[in-house]
């Protein structure tokens, strides 16, 4: 009987009804006329409750019989017998607790949940193209290739995407070191590629993870794009991703 949710413009909820819904719908047809107007008020209320689709105070405790004739502004006796009429023909259900709710809008609720849970994985596959270090030292950069035949689908972490640090770099000093790095490259919108990573991973793998680790500090500190050998003349680098002076052409052949 009710289809998509909308939100008018002061922000208040609001939802479709479909009338032909309503008219087909079986088990409205051996109720009477006043059980169907009250359903149709508990619609409503069941569309506003904490807990959508669930006969609930604003609270989020059970509404009961005398609670609801409260709200609606009836007696007890107006209200209790319809109601039970209700339940009695499968209009709306109870749980073990008693509260009445609407079949149809729990599974729309349900739904509705899980195409935004589906919806918020895909955007993180898709948008999060960051560089991350797993427990496992797994260094993953995610591909931007574009959609189409024979091409990955943007966001994809696929095998070869996938760099595993050499056991040598995995310390502590390194694993952090290296975090900072890949976020650092991103920030500066130069972020590493998988075929930069494995280069880079195996120069410094080659001078330790002590001296590794004080490289890239080295770059991150004085705005440098590439590694280098450290600087033990203490000369200022540049903010154009090299170093300058005798520092760049002494480690020039050094860079990774």
């Amino acid at each position: 009987m009710s289809g998509q949710n909308s939100t008018r413009q002061d922000g208040s909820g609001g939802f479709t009804v479909f009338p032909a819904d309503w008219f087909a719908e079986e088990t409205l047809k051996f109720v009477s006329f006043a059980a169907q107007g009250l359903w149709i008020n508990i619609i409503f209320l069941l569309h506003r409750s904490p807990i959508r689709g669930e006969l609930r105070r604003g609270d989020g405790s059970k509404m009961d019989g005398n609670a609801l004739a409260t709200v609606l502004g009836r007696t007890p006796d107006q209200v209790l017998p319809a109601l039970q009429e209700l339940i009695d023909h499968g209009v709306c259900s109870t749980l073990d607790d008693g509260t009445v709710y609407s079949r149809r809008m729990r599974r729309g609720k349900s739904l509705k949940e899980k195409r935004k849970d589906a919806g918020l994985l895909g955007a993180r596959e898709r948008w999060q193209g960051d560089s991350t270090v797993d427990g496992k030292g797994m260094a993953n950069q995610k591909t931007d290739g574009k959609r189409g035949k024979g091409k990955e689908r943007k966001g994809v972490v696929t095998e070869k995407d996938v760099v595993v640090l050499p056991e040598s770099l995995q310390t502590k000093d390194f694993v952090s070191a290296w975090e900072a790095w890949e976020k650092y490259r991103k920030e500066t919108r130069h972020a590493l590629t998988p075929s930069t990573i494995r280069l880079q991973l195996k120069k410094l793998e080659a001078v330790g993870p002590t001296v590794a680790a004080a490289m890239i500090n080295q770059s991150i500190e004085r705005g440098w794009r590439g590694l280098f050998e450290l600087d033990q003349g203490g000369t200022k680098g540049t903010t154009d991703g090299k170093p300058s002076g005798r520092t760049y052409r002494a480690s020039k052949k050094c860079q990774v």
